[in-house]
């Protein structure tokens, strides 16, 4: 779904704890045992998989949501505070 939202490629970690891998990356070069976090990424992630955005059919419906979310979007921020 965060492929179709984005339109593009997803990778995917090896990790069962994806939010944790990236408070160890973080941490990793906040304690200065990598310099740089893209460092710190290559040596403690891993790609496991790619998922790629929908099309045809699928694709038509996020894009018709999406143009009803900002047509929302848009009469909230013009509508009156109560």
């Amino acid at each position: 779904m965060l492929a179709d939202a984005c339109g593009k490629p997803v990778v995917g970690t090896r990790s069962e704890e994806p939010v944790l891998l990236g408070s160890a990356i973080l941490g990793g070069v906040a304690s200065v045992s990598f310099m740089y976090t893209a460092s710190a990424m290559k040596a403690l992630s891993h790609q496991d998989s790619i998922y790629t955005p929908a099309q045809s059919e699928i694709r038509a419906t996020h894009d018709l949501r999406y143009e009803v979310f900002k047509t929302v979007h848009e009469q909230a921020r013009i509508m009156p505070r109560c």
